[in-house]
């Protein structure tokens, strides 16, 4: 296995959330979108957010309306699914970035879909994520990295398999970054992952804005990388520092059109020697487990 893994960093970026079953559509659609200064934006990226209206049977609502009424998938939402199939129109809000500090592209979106579901009456859905909106979010304008707590703009999703949870990121890409996956995880410990996820996360992020910030096109990871828990409680927006734990993970990537780095044990074992090396990652870094399970 290589040592180093290269990463490309994307030059466009696009976060897309909607406004579900609105009760009325605003008069004027662009009025509650807010056009930064030139100043903010990356370089050749205009951070205005382009909001339109559009019919239920456009993308992506069929994909969210199935999501969300589908009863074997991990979003499921009754309630939610029966407002949308009751409405004819939605409105989108979408917005372009860089890959670059600050991710401003992500929340300024976030924002003005607020805003419209609170002028409109309807329900604020992160597109990229199928959830709905957070009823807090990280605060906007963005003033410097701590701000950003990656956890706050993405989501673990859990499939279980005969060797265990397979978790995997959501919402990344957006970002500039691969998802990141691990397979083989306990059922008892997918909480604890999901959080070890985010802090890598939170690491790989810090470390593309360096690269960019330098003016590079793509930036080099270690295969073997180490996660703290300050980067746990950065990722979540922890305030209280616990411990100075840290461990090591290996990334590699599948070699598949998909973009996802997958996280195992650095001597690649697997089964149950696998899950006793989940196990003690989680208590390294002391972290929680669900122990009903």
């Amino acid at each position: 296995m290589p040592d180093k893994l290269t990463l490309p960093i994307p030059t466009r970026l696009t976060a897309s959330f909607v406004v579900a079953a609105p009760q009325q559509l605003p008069e004027d659609l662009t009025r509650l979108a807010t056009v930064l200064h030139s100043d903010d934006a990356p370089h050749g990226v205009d951070l205005v957010p382009y909001v339109d209206v559009r019919s239920v049977d456009v993308p992506p609502m069929p994909t969210l309306a199935h999501l969300f009424s589908c009863p074997d998938c991990d979003r499921t939402d009754p309630a939610l699914a029966h407002r949308i199939s009751t409405s004819d129109t939605y409105i989108h809000v979408s917005c372009c970035g860089g890959a670059s500090w600050p991710p401003s592209h992500v929340p300024l979106a976030a924002a003005v879909a607020e805003a419209q579901a609170i002028h409109t009456g309807g329900i604020p859905i992160d597109a990229d994520n199928a959830v709905m909106l957070a009823a807090e979010y990280m605060p906007y304008p963005l003033t410097e990295p701590s701000d950003f707590h990656v956890a706050g703009w993405t989501i673990i999703t859990y499939t279980s398999h005969s060797t265990g949870l397979r978790l995997q990121t959501s919402g990344l890409v957006r970002l500039g970054l691969p998802e990141l996956r691990i397979d083989e995880v306990p059922q008892p410990l997918a909480g604890a992952w999901g959080r070890v996820l985010d802090g890598l996360a939170q690491s790989l992020l810090s470390q593309q804005w360096t690269a960019v910030n330098l003016g590079q096109a793509s930036w080099e990871l270690d295969a073997e990388t180490t996660i703290t828990t300050a980067d746990i409680e950065a990722a979540v927006g922890s305030r209280h520092h616990h411990s100075d734990a840290s461990v090591t993970v290996r990334l590699h990537q599948d070699g598949s059109d998909e973009p996802v780095l997958t996280v195992g044990p650095p001597d690649g074992a697997s089964g149950a020697a696998a899950q006793q090396w989940h196990r003690r990652i989680v208590q390294r870094l002391g972290l929680p487990t669900d122990h009903r399970t």
